[in-house]
Parts: C-alpha cells; sequence; structure tokens
C-alpha cells in the first residue's frame, strides 16, 4: 500500500469518526440544533473534499441531504 493510500485511510476513518461523535451530539444528547449539525456537516466535506475516497464523501454528502429534508 502506498503511503499516500494510508494517510487517505486513515483521515478517511478519523472523519467518519468525528461524523458519527457530532451526529450523535445532536440528536441524542441535545448539544446543539440541525442547523449548527449541517454547518459541521458540510465543513467536514468541504475540507477532506479530494483528500479522501468517494464512498466516505457520500456518506458525509447522503447526511447533509437528509438535513436538508
Amino acid at each position: 500500500m502506498s503511503e499516500w493510500a494510508s494517510h487517505s485511510d486513515e483521515l478517511s476513518r478519523k472523519v467518519l469518526t468525528v461524523l458519527e461523535s457530532r451526529v450523535h451530539e445532536c440528536v441524542v444528547d441535545g448539544k446543539y440544533d440541525e442547523t449548527t449539525l449541517r454547518l459541521i456537516v458540510d465543513s467536514l466535506y468541504d475540507t477532506v473534499s479530494g483528500l479522501v475516497p468517494w464512498d466516505c464523501l457520500d456518506v458525509i454528502n447522503t447526511i447533509s441531504k437528509e438535513l436538508l429534508r
């Protein structure tokens, strides 16, 4: 595995871990509202776009779309 692939995999893992944590804090803990969560999700997407595989971005994008409903 190339060095970049391992960095990309690690970044994907960390991003999805942070995403899971923030969704939990919003939905379960009520720490902040859905508007704030959407800003967090969109910021994560913008930050890692082009650095992680598409499947990771797709998860983030799907959550963002669900928050628009």
